[in-house]
């Protein structure tokens, strides 16, 4: 009634912590998980949800797997998320398997859901972008085709209010508000590839999560893998008092970092405690309420933190 639990087949002997983000209340009334093979070739692809319900966004990600289970030698992710008026952004990355030097590489788009990126080079393998949300399910472009069935898996949900977009951190410390919502969020989803594009690929394996329901409940986390290095050069950085982390991997270093400052009616304003010149594009998913004024009954129970051990 309160939370959820958890049931841990395999554990490990050490202490861990994990973050997680819980949404519920009146306004959430479908929500569905579950996957799907991409289409070979280009072109539309209809998914239809077995709820047979209308989402208001969708999340997507991947491994490059063809089927559950299966096993891929080299480092491939990626995360997509498009909501109902169609504004989208994924972000992936890859690190390639056995490779002297290292080859790894990153992608960001404001204009697609799906990008995953080829494992020899920084070209993309597969893309997808946004058509329609429909009355069962959702309908996006297989722009470029890579020719493998790729296992996507979905979150699609129904009720609130979402909108999905882009900004920029400051390039210096203090205060910036992000204008334009429509609503005043309740929680708040982050992603980035570090990067000062808005659509391209980069060299270094670098991505970042983030997330915040209020001034005291930011989580964030943030890898990074270096290129064309003889020995790999990987680190992590996890934070639960910011909601953005921007990094540099070798120490690692911390570029940039803010966390909430506050819900705005049609925005957010991020504090960046700390920041430097470089105007890097994060990705925003904002939720907020659809039948109470002020975004106050989307999430009952908010919670975004890190978890005690187990």
């Amino acid at each position: 009634a309160a939370g959820f639990t958890l049931e841990w087949t395999i554990l490990n002997t050490n202490s861990q912590l994990y973050d997680y983000i819980a949404l519920g209340g009146p306004d959430i009334t479908n929500a569905e998980t579950g996957s799907f093979a991409s289409n070979t070739t280009g072109g539309n692809q209809t998914v239809t949800l077995t709820g047979a319900f209308k989402p208001d966004i969708v999340f997507l990600f991947a491994t490059l797997q063809t089927a559950s289970g299966a096993a891929n030698n080299n480092s491939q992710y990626t995360f997509g998320v498009m909501d109902g008026s169609g504004n989208q952004w994924t972000m992936a990355q890859k690190t390639q398997n056995a490779s002297d030097p290292v080859n790894s590489s990153r992608a960001f788009s404001n204009t697609k859901c799906f990008f995953m990126i080829r494992t020899v080079d920084n070209n993309v393998f597969q893309d997808m972008s946004y058509v329609s949300m429909n009355s069962d399910g959702f309908t996006f472009n297989i722009d470029t085709a890579g020719g493998t069935a790729i296992l996507i898996g979905y979150l699609a949900i129904k009720g609130g209010r979402w909108k999905v977009g882009t900004d920029t951190q400051k390039a210096s410390t203090g205060t910036k508000s992000t204008t334009g919502i429509g609503f005043t969020p309740s929680l708040l989803m982050f992603g980035s590839t570090c990067d000062t594009q808005a659509a391209g690929t980069a060299d270094n394996a670098r991505l970042m999560f983030g997330s915040t329901t209020g001034t005291a409940e930011n989580t964030a986390l943030w890898i990074g893998d270096s290129d064309n290095v003889a020995n790999s050069v990987t680190d992590t950085i996890m934070s639960n008092t910011k909601c953005v982390v921007m990094g540099t991997e070798g120490t690692p270093t911390t570029n940039a970092e803010a966390a909430l400052s506050s819900f705005d009616s049609g925005g957010f304003t991020l504090d960046w405690t700390t920041a430097d010149a470089t105007e890097r594009v994060f990705g925003y998913v904002a939720c907020g309420s659809s039948t109470l004024p002020g975004g106050k009954n989307i999430i009952a129970n908010q919670a975004v933190k890190r978890a005690s051990t187990y």
